[in-house]
């Protein structure tokens, strides 16, 4: 048994070693708050190889707002813009602002600039460009669609795409399964049998076979010529803008809702090609 002396000599070590504690902890705070902290992350391959400015990989993600300028005229203007995207989402880092707006700020002093290159037909240029500042490549087309890449040698700092290996992969959407999905063959081949026996018949009252709408006539991946062939055996209605590709014009851009509502009334079945056969590539009718 330790003496009274002695436990009150443990008793004011202990509280001294406490002490310490809190003052590093103290001190590492107040250096976090008075200097940036460093995201790296990976330079990736962009969709065609061609050589990426590796000049930044390290973007501070603590100090300030950090502003994203979203290039006019972009596919990209459709997404949300200003802070909102990376609170909502629950983003690690949410002190960025998305905008097109370069009366925020002036264009020269913007951190990042996004880039959707199927969109400009030319080399934007930032005059004096600042060793912080990040261009990002943005495209969701595959290779065939980006004609003209080849002028973006050692421009871009980031990739973001639906390749997975971008730096921000930007997915159309993923299959995964349930908590509740079937684990072995017996459960599979039980789930079968009571959609059987439940007398569900998603054709029901449906009077066309196959629908299938289309704007990109001459697609690499030569659809055209499958969907041409599938129809001398098969019921294939084709929506094309000003009948081009075939077909009528049924279902124009404008009443696209409308048009949606009619082939699930009317068509038991959809055809969904990808226009190019690339690496993680898939077409975005996936989500319709």
């Amino acid at each position: 048994m330790l003496s009274r002396r002695s436990r009150v000599q443990c008793l004011c070590f202990l509280l001294f070693i406490v002490l310490l504690m809190l003052v590093y902890i103290s001190l590492r705070c107040q250096q976090v708050n008075q200097t940036s902290v460093v995201l790296q992350l990976p330079l990736s391959v962009s969709p065609r190889s061609i050589a990426c400015n590796s000049s930044n990989l390290y973007l501070s993600v603590l100090n300030g707002t950090k502003n994203i300028l979203v290039l006019k005229n972009s596919w990209v203007d459709r997404y949300a813009t200003g802070r909102y995207p990376f609170v909502n989402a629950g983003c690690r880092v949410s002190n960025c602002r998305l905008t097109t707006d370069t009366s925020l700020v002036n264009e020269s002093n913007f951190d990042a600039y996004l880039v959707h290159v199927p969109t400009h037909k030319t080399r934007w240029e930032l005059k004096n460009r600042m060793a912080h500042q990040v261009f990002i490549l943005f495209s969701l087309e595959p290779p065939s669609h980006v004609k003209n890449l080849t002028l973006y040698e050692n421009y871009f700092n980031w990739t973001m795409s639906y390749l997975s290996r971008s730096n921000f992969p930007v997915k159309y959407g993923e299959i995964v399964p349930l908590e509740s999905a079937p684990k072995t063959e017996t459960q599979v081949a039980a789930i079968r049998q009571k959609v059987r026996q439940s007398g569900v018949d998603s054709s029901r009252g449906k009077s066309r076979m196959i629908a299938w709408l289309v704007s990109n006539c001459q697609a690499e991946s030569n659809r055209q010529e499958y969907a041409k062939i599938l129809s001398k055996w098969i019921q294939v209605d084709i929506f094309s803008r000003n009948g081009r590709c075939g077909g009528t014009d049924l279902c124009s851009r404008s009443n696209n809702t409308q048009c949606q509502d009619y082939i699930e009334r009317t068509y038991k079945f959809y055809l969904s090609f990808e226009n190019s056969i690339c690496q993680d590539y898939v077409t975005e009718k996936v989500n319709n």
